[in-house]
């Protein structure tokens, strides 16, 4: 029976009785381990001598209970869905009665038989904690992690990029611990929705954080996935292989093993096409399928172990091998002055193989109650290789202005070394410690170039070809430590002194020769593509930080005192230094304000800094490109930048809605943009390399003026009457860049309007529901320029379902309708992508699925992107698999004792 249902029928029996004299009855009911209350209890008063005389009803997300009952003798029952029943005897005999607290012991066995056929509360808070109850969120059988949490209110991912509550999610732990290399897309895509007990959601913190208390400068999200771990030992996993037409195929497979205090965790595919096995919901606005060549292995195995006094550790290796060809092409046409009316057209053919390995290696050490230590130790090497031609044509209303022709290719190895360790030690009860970092990373990169480049002007007198090969070595250090002490200073607050030294170290020797015809091996010397470099740049930075906590607010003021120092030599092809200082001194400030329970506001400024990179200074000519020709710049300068960031949420546990609001402001002086010159007639770049009218060569400067405003609102709210949840996401971003084009300064405004619309099914777990609608405008616009600017709008309009609709028979379909309206060229383009699979569950325990899907059977699949840039658009397009058709088999891998949890 609907327990709402029940709960106004009992609310109606003891007034269809006589007028009697009522006694107000009040109470809560707790959780007897945690003490946390339970909102959503069954209250019942069933009168001793009269068994249809009953009073009911449930406690609210306090927990807490009142209601009216006639004086006399009841039998008391209170009882929650997986909690041992509690029943006793109450007289009644006084006008207002306090019967105080009940606490519910969680009844095991019952949760590992029990099968929910009522509508549990979805949310409940503890403390900062919102835990939400997966029971509450019908999906069906085969979902994952990502699919039950998209159901949840106040979850969004957004461009790839998961938050929770309005506030990016840092980091996704399973049962408190870290799960494959923190690895958030790949977590959520490996835990099965059916052996989630509960999901929690809190406030990210660092380790210094965590130890000492202070709170961490920036806000961000944890997610916590608590598992149904009844027995010492879960196993859980699945494994599918599909064939599809023209002989693809794919095979996926993952197997963790879970004990009360060890994880292991296997996982491994091997593909030659990006179609996903089956259907799933987890994404609703499906992308294209890339039809180019692939050919990808994967293998990772993680480990973790917690041993006595919670010491932890974790191991992960990860091997990645890869195959592809790509074939692109493109059309840019440029809206901003002095390019107007000029296209580029470019086409383009690669292969790219490259083989990876990657070990971490994870300590976190507390066997004494006083200190925390945590090493973390990564090493990843990777070999590649690539080559590629292309061919792209310049024109200026149609009238031809330059071409190029352009093969090259690359064998490229890496070496990375990551080192990282945190000491902590409280020094007394009161919140006094002492806190040491220090981190020690090394890269070491190695490649062999070839390029051969022939380049055609309006005149023969332009034309110009390149044949070269080059050595490349790169090699960067860099080094951290630091130091923290902190110190209660009475009551409420606390106070943070620091110091950090850093100095990183790199190092680039690049040495390019020329074909020498005559004898036809490459061993002319280019000095102009040709340098030996090094940079170092050295930071020493003292912080003074002080935290004041309220009841409900907390004030955080501080301000880093940071000195660094530049010096960039270059001992070829030309003797030059450069030493630049710089001393910053960088405030910030936080408040944090409760202003009542479940809703939360946070303000946050603060300075920031950043240094060139050696790339960056190095002034070497870049021809890869040659119609883009660039060069560094040695004269580079710091660049500064002040940020606000105002965040708003507040939750209803009662209504399971969500709100949440953002805003950021940025502004930065001598940002590092680029002076850009397009060659009005053929030039000459430093009296060696043509550039052919309608060329471009750039180089980064110190641009100030950049400025950008962002926001968002995110509400998400039951709708009862449909047993769907809607979630709404609006965001706007305006950004104001300065430009430099032709020595001629302008700037680019470009304004960014997004609206997200979701509504999810929360009927069954046989038939589910997503309909969503994704909106896009942008508009870009030069000032102080002849710019027509570009305009652009797109919407996705989406279907995906879940029905099964016989005992073992289940259609999945997937519908996107996409607009796309380049509003400047009054170009209109509508596709219509439908997919639809048919499954069938096989075994006893129907862990076996067989799928056949068909993907985008109308043919419509676009192969164009579209690019909005502040001087042009462009129109990409890849090769796409279209008329796509795959068979597939899925077994899910439980354990017996998971089985019958589940």
């Amino acid at each position: 029976m609907n327990r709402y249902a029940f709960t106004i029928l009992l609310f109606l029996i003891p007034l269809i009785g006589s007028a009697q004299k009522t006694t107000l009855i009040k109470g809560r009911v707790l959780e007897s381990n945690t003490q946390v209350s339970i909102p959503g209890a069954t209250i019942l008063f069933i009168n001793s001598k009269d068994s249809l005389d009953r009073t009911g009803t449930v406690t609210n997300n306090k927990g807490d209970f009142n209601l009216k009952v006639k004086p006399g003798q009841y039998d008391l029952s209170i009882s929650f869905i997986g909690y041992q029943k509690i029943n006793t005897s109450l007289t009644i005999d006084k006008k207002t009665v306090d019967i105080g607290q009940f606490k519910l012991t969680e009844n095991k066995k019952m949760l590992e038989e029990i099968r929910v056929v009522e509508t549990l509360p979805p949310t409940k808070q503890k403390g900062d904690t919102t835990i939400f109850n997966p029971e509450a969120y019908k999906v069906n059988p085969d979902a994952s992690a990502e699919d039950l949490i998209a159901k949840m209110p106040g979850f969004f991912n957004i461009n790839g990029k998961l938050s929770a509550q309005g506030q990016t999610v840092k980091e996704v732990l399973v049962d408190g611990k870290k799960f494959l290399g923190n690895d958030i897309n790949k977590t959520l895509e490996t835990i099965p929705s059916d052996v989630i007990k509960n999901v929690e959601v809190y406030e990210y913190k660092s380790d210094e954080s965590k130890f000492t208390g202070f709170e961490d400068k920036e806000k961000k999200k944890t997610i916590n996935i608590v598992t149904k771990q009844k027995s010492k030992h879960m196993r859980f996993g699945s494994l599918a292989a599909g064939m599809g037409k023209d002989e693809k195929y794919a095979i996926k497979a993952n197997l963790n093993q879970f004990s009360e205090n060890n994880r292991f965790t296997l996982t491994g595919n091997t593909k030659n096409v990006n179609a996903p096995l089956h259907l799933n919901r987890k994404r609703t606005f499906r992308r294209s399928i890339n039809g180019n060549e692939l050919q990808q292995n994967k293998l990772g195995l993680n480990f973790n172990t917690q041993g006595e006094q919670k010491n932890e550790f974790s191991a992960g290796y990860n091997y990645s091998d890869n195959e592809t060809k790509n074939e692109n092409r493109s059309l840019r046409t440029y809206t901003s002055y002095p390019l107007e009316g000029q296209t580029l057209s470019r086409e383009s053919h690669s292969e790219d193989n490259e083989g990876s390995h990657n070990l971490n290696l994870y300590w976190e050490m507390n066997s004494h109650p006083k200190n925390q230590m945590t090493i973390n130790s990564n090493l990843s090497t990777s070999d590649s290789r690539s080559k590629s031609t292309s061919n792209s044509e310049t024109r200026l209303f149609d009238a031809f202005l330059n071409s190029n022709s352009n093969n090259k290719s690359q064998n490229n190895t890496s070496v990375n070394i990551d080192q990282h360790l945190y000491f902590s030690r409280m020094l007394n009860e009161n919140g006094r410690t002492l806190s040491i970092n220090a981190s020690y990373n090394r890269n070491e990169n190695d490649s062999d170039d070839s390029q051969i480049s022939e380049i055609k002007g309006e005149t023969e007198q332009t034309n110009q070809n390149i044949d070269q090969k080059s050595d490349n070595n790169a090699k960067s250090a860099n080094f951290r430590a630091g130091l923290s002490f902190n110190e209660k200073i009475g009551k409420k607050g606390q106070l943070s002194v620091g110091y950090n030294y850093s100095v990183n170290t790199e190092k680039s020797k690049k040495s390019s020769y020329n074909l020498d015809a005559d004898n036809q091996i490459y061993s002319q010397l280019d000095t102009l593509t040709s340098n030996q470099f090094k940079n170092s740049t050295t930071n020493t930075t003292g912080r003074l930080s002080y935290n004041h906590r309220l009841k409900n607010i907390s004030v955080r003021i501080g301000a880093d005192f940071q000195h660094t120092t530049l010096e960039n030599e270059e001992t070829f092809p030309k003797q030059h230094e450069l030493n630049k200082t710089y001393f910053s001194v960088l405030p910030s400030a936080q408040i944090s304000l409760t202003m009542q329970e479940n809703k939360v506001l946070n303000i946050l400024y603060r300075m920031g800094t950043s240094n060139p990179r050696a790339k960056q200074l190095q002034e070497i000519v870049n021809i890869s490109n040659p119609l883009f020709i660039s060069m560094g710049n040695s004269k580079l300068n710091q660049t500064s930048s002040h940020n606000l960031m105002v965040y708003y949420s507040a939750s209803n546990m009662e209504t399971g809605s969500f709100t949440a609001f953002n805003f950021n402001a940025s502004k930065s002086n001598n940002i590092i943009g680029r002076r850009t010159i397009i060659a009005l007639q053929d030039t000459l770049i430093n009296n060696t390399y043509s550039m052919p009218k309608g060329g471009q060569f750039s180089q980064p400067t110190n641009l100030d003026g950049r400025y950008n405003l962002q926001t968002s609102f995110t509400y998400g709210i039951p709708i009862k009457k449909l047993q769907s949840k809607l979630n709404i996401n609006t965001s706007a971003n305006f950004s104001h860049n300065p430009t430099l084009v032709n020595n001629r300064k302008a700037f680019s405004n470009i304004l960014s309007l997004d609206q997200d619309l979701k509504l999810s099914s929360n009927i069954s777990e046989r038939f589910d529901f997503t309909i969503s609608s994704l909106t896009h405008y942008t508009r870009s616009k030069n000032t102080g320029q002849n710019s027509s600017g570009a305009k652009y709008l797109s919407q996705t309009n989406s279907l995906s379902l879940y029905w099964n609709f016989a005992k073992n028979l289940i259609l999945k379909t997937s519908t996107n309708f996409k607009h796309r309206n380049n509003i400047s060229s009054n170009t209109v383009e509508n596709n219509c992508l439908l997919d639809i699979g048919l499954s069938c569950k096989v075994f006893k325990n129907k862990r076996g699925e067989i799928s056949l899907v068909a993907y985008d059977i109308l043919n419509q699949t676009s192969e164009k992107n579209h690019y909005v840039n502040d001087l042009y658009t462009s129109d990409n397009y890849s090769k796409k698999l279209n008329k796509f058709y795959m068979l597939s088999f899925t077994y899910k891998i439980r354990n017996k004792k998971n089985d019958e949890v589940n």
